[in-house]
């Protein structure tokens, strides 16, 4: 009886084997072929063989040669490199990361949850629009959130980022990644959505301003001052605040030297893009949305 116990206790035994590189390092998750049955690697290259101590296999692994082999239980196998000679490719072109300016920050401002501010651009070429670069001047709140948007002239949202939160005791230059690919020539409008945590500005029934000494600055802020910009003339710009349950959009123009003041921001851009400002002179558009409830999305990344 015991001899039996013995022997079923070996034949339902986990036998293993274990594949590694040439480099001694453990070959993780490699393919491995026991005939039609087909099995992979642990992190540390250990694999069970299917039944007995003995069996054949046919493994793959990345950088490696294709090996057909006997795996015994308890061997270690190093598999060879797979040194593939690739034939030559000449370059045409080189895709480089570049950004757009539009112009230099000179004032400050602060804005209220769920204000927008987007420029006008007209965007050529193939490429990826990767961040939005704007300047910190004084973190107050770390509540604070920032969000880079991009929308149509009609105000149809075309993609947006997480909120981002800045850095505490931040200034200065602070990138908000934004992946967006683009090709042709398109409008869009480009730019960042002011939002605090805990803040709705659903039930908000008045937008109050006060001037200090060449800023616009708010008593009702979302916990940052950002560096301004004057919008300068025939320059568009899509923007939009929150008033009591509805989303209020303005698409305007600056001209008779009417001074509008927006927050500075960046375009950083890969691949084979030609960003300039939209120009056109045009009477200021409103437009508004209702909402029975603040959307859920609110504080969420794009879909």
């Amino acid at each position: 009886m015991a001899a039996c116990l013995a022997a079923n206790s070996l034949y339902c035994q986990d036998f293993q084997a274990f594949v590694w590189t040439l480099d001694n390092r453990p070959a993780s998750y490699a393919r491995v072929e026991f005939g039609e049955e087909i099995r992979y690697t642990s992190e540390n290259g250990a694999v069970t063989l299917p039944r007995d101590s003995v069996a054949e296999a046919r493994i793959s692994f990345l950088g490696s040669r294709d090996t057909a082999c006997l795996l015994r239980a308890y061997d270690t196998l190093h598999l060879m490199d797979n040194n593939l000679i690739l034939p030559d490719v000449d370059i045409t072109q080189f895709f480089e990361h570049d950004y757009f300016r539009p112009h230099r920050a000179r004032r400050s401002i602060q804005r209220e949850p769920g204000d927008i501010y987007c420029y006008g651009y007209t965007v050529k070429g193939i490429g990826r629009l990767d961040s939005i670069e704007i300047k910190v001047e004084e973190l107050i709140r770390e509540t604070s959130r920032i969000r880079a948007v991009i929308f149509d002239r009609t105000g149809t949202r075309l993609s947006c980022s997480s909120p981002h939160p800045i850095t505490p005791n931040h200034s200065g230059e602070f990138y908000i990644p934004l992946s967006f690919y683009t090709h042709g020539t398109q409008e869009l409008f480009i730019g960042i959505e002011f939002l605090e945590l805990d803040r709705t500005p659903f039930h908000a029934t008045s937008h109050q301003f006060r001037g200090q000494e060449g800023a616009v600055r708010t008593s009702r802020n979302t916990g940052v001052t950002l560096a301004g910009m004057e919008l300068r003339e025939n320059e568009l710009l899509l923007l939009a605040s929150w008033y009591n349950g509805r989303l209020k959009w303005q698409l305007l123009s600056k001209h008779n030297g009417h001074v509008t003041l927006v927050p500075y921001t960046s375009i950083h851009h890969s691949g084979d893009l030609e960003i300039n400002q939209t120009k056109d002179e045009i009477n200021a558009q409103y437009w508004s949305e209702e909402f029975e409830s603040l959307p859920d999305s609110y504080f969420l990344p794009c879909k």
